[in-house]
């Protein structure tokens, strides 16, 4: 995952802290809320997770700039309304 992270946090220091954080949290995130019998609701949950994700990955793509697909985020974020 730290090779990914590369072009995210170019020129800054302990990467792989930064990815091991942010693995981290998803990871514990995931596990609290199955462990916590489901206080959120399964579908409730996924689309939470998804609006985080959805806007992790609009930053990096402003932040790298257009690919060579052609992706844009000019789309809007999933608003987490079921």
């Amino acid at each position: 995952m730290a090779f990914f992270a590369q072009d995210i946090f170019d020129g800054v220091e302990h990467v792989d802290f930064y990815v091991t954080f942010f693995s981290d949290a998803i990871l514990m995130s995931i596990i609290r809320w199955l462990t916590e019998e489901a206080q959120i609701p399964p579908k409730e949950y996924l689309c939470q997770l998804r609006h985080i994700l959805f806007r992790l990955a609009i930053h990096t793509i402003d932040e790298l700039g257009p690919s060579e697909e052609g992706v844009q985020s000019d789309q809007p974020a999933p608003t987490g309304q079921t």
